[in-house]
């Protein structure tokens, strides 16, 4: 993950919790990654994501919509121009 370095990372939010954008800023390699040092950590449902079936077009829309953001526009933007 760290050499992809992506532009975001959508986590999923289930029953038990989610891994927190401050937990993450602590762990050896996450707090390396631009995406969590400046904030574009997403999270959707688990239920989403991890239930095939009808579901799935809303997973797609989550997705869609977090990855879509303008902060995670501007970082995409960013990196096409360095």
């Amino acid at each position: 993950l760290v050499q992809r370095a992506p532009d975001v990372i959508v986590l999923p939010r289930g029953e038990k919790g989610v891994i927190t954008l401050e937990k993450l800023r602590q762990m050896t390699g996450w707090r390396d990654l631009a995406a969590v040092r400046e904030g574009r950590v997403m999270t959707i449902s688990a239920n989403l994501v991890n239930r095939p079936g009808p579901g799935l077009g809303d997973a797609a829309r989550a997705l869609r919509g977090a990855i879509q953001s303008p902060a995670v526009q501007r970082a995409v933007l960013a990196r096409k121009h360095q």
